[in-house]
């Protein structure tokens, strides 16, 4: 009998005892996670020859720690407990928190950078945090942002820290001349990235009212600073125009766990206010001026509305939502059909086979809702091929 015909069987027959006794480490992947992503493979860029691309990645609305009082200034991470009522099934499912938020884009810095831009809809600042302390205990998860919008309808803080990329794009200083109106606080950034340029603007809708933090500045109609700011920059605009948005937008969608590509998206039918949001800012703009919208508010959606994709994202920092764009490598026009958005990643600290979906928190073991043992069930979350651990 031949040697290799001969050689062949006997690898064969190795691997398949090694297979069978599970000597040969076996890829292990749990049923489908709710709102992840957990192999690299599916969030790898599909960017084709001639094609440059950028991903936009955004956590919803971020509380900074808190301080505790009763524990001697111990920070106090704060995460997000939120009911779920599935198929007749109740459980506890704990995410979010400022520390785990860094762990998720750490993790996505690892596996992606320099392709992507990451920016938040808004940070809530505790009245009273001193600047030094915000430096110093959170600096380190803030830098992460290429864009940090500024709430400026409930700021606490009348001076920014410095060394942020903080932006506020709506307001006027009547005691300044020029776009900028709070100190440290930008009217928009430029991101260099990928040999694109992105603006990214900062928008919040309120009454045009004197500010809490300064009586001298006033919030103004969007799509007036949105159009100014645009003349400013003239010849130097973008290639791609994202707007981060604080209003009553409340916007709602059907939600795929998987990638949606741009003509799905276009398919995902969204609603939004009608009169406040997102709609309230397009309607005034010319088709295709943004490209992107980012807001937050308890609930995911996306879809697609006058060529501008809408991201709403969970607040209180429980999940995070990307975007691809694509561009002539050329031209740097965008290649909107090439479009797609990455399925909603939570926050998860562990996750539950039992439930498909975050674990409970500590102090929620005696609530009868789960079997003896169900602790022991549990499994670290799993993130772009790697487990996230404390």
């Amino acid at each position: 009998m031949n040697k290799k015909l001969i050689y062949l069987q006997i690898f064969i027959i190795v691997v398949f005892i090694g297979l069978a006794l599970e000597l040969i480490p076996k890829p292990k992947i749990d049923k489908q996670r709710r709102f992840t992503i957990p192999t690299i493979e599916e969030a790898k860029p599909t960017a084709l020859p001639g094609e440059l691309h950028l991903r936009i990645i955004a956590p919803g609305k971020l509380n900074l720690p808190e301080v505790d009082p009763d524990q001697n200034g111990v920070i106090t991470d704060q995460t997000f407990e939120e009911y779920r009522l599935d198929s007749g099934k109740s459980w506890i499912a704990t995410s979010g928190g400022l520390s785990w938020v860094k762990k998720y884009l750490q993790l996505t810095q690892e596996s992606f950078a320099p392709k992507f831009i990451t920016v938040v809809p808004g940070i809530e600042i505790e009245e009273g945090s001193p600047i030094e302390k915000i430096n110093q205990d959170w600096g380190q998860i803030l830098s992460l942002f290429n864009a940090i919008a500024v709430d400026t309808e409930n700021a606490s803080l009348a001076k920014y820290p410095i060394g942020l990329p903080w932006v506020a794009s709506n307001i006027y200083n009547s005691a300044q001349i020029g776009l900028k109106a709070i100190d440290n606080v930008l009217p928009y950034v430029i991101i260099e990235q990928n040999g694109l340029r992105v603006l990214v603007l900062s928008f919040v809708e309120a009454a045009e009212k004197g500010l809490k933090i300064n009586p001298m500045a006033f919030h103004r109609d969007m799509a007036s600073s949105l159009l100014q700011i645009r003349q400013e920059l003239g010849k130097y605009s973008a290639d791609l125009t994202v707007v981060l948005l604080k209003g009553d937008g409340f916007c709602l969608s059907p939600i795929a766990n998987s990638t949606i590509a741009f003509n799905d998206l276009k398919k995902n039918k969204i609603e939004c206010n009608k009169t406040r949001g997102p709609i309230q800012l397009l309607k005034r703009l010319i088709p295709g001026s943004v490209d992107l919208i980012v807001t937050t508010d308890p609930y995911n959606a996306v879809g697609i509305i006058d060529d501008t994709v809408i991201l709403q994202i969970g607040d209180q920092g429980r999940y995070i939502g990307m975007v691809d764009f694509y561009f002539d490598q050329v031209s740097k026009k965008m290649i909107r059909n090439r479009t797609r958005v990455l399925p909603f990643v939570k926050t998860c600290h562990y996750f539950l086979p039992l439930t498909d979906d975050c674990a409970p928190s500590e102090n929620l073991n005696q609530i009868g809702r789960f079997p003896v043992g169900h602790k022991q069930q549990e499994k670290p979350s799993l993130f772009l091929g790697k487990k996230l651990l404390h």
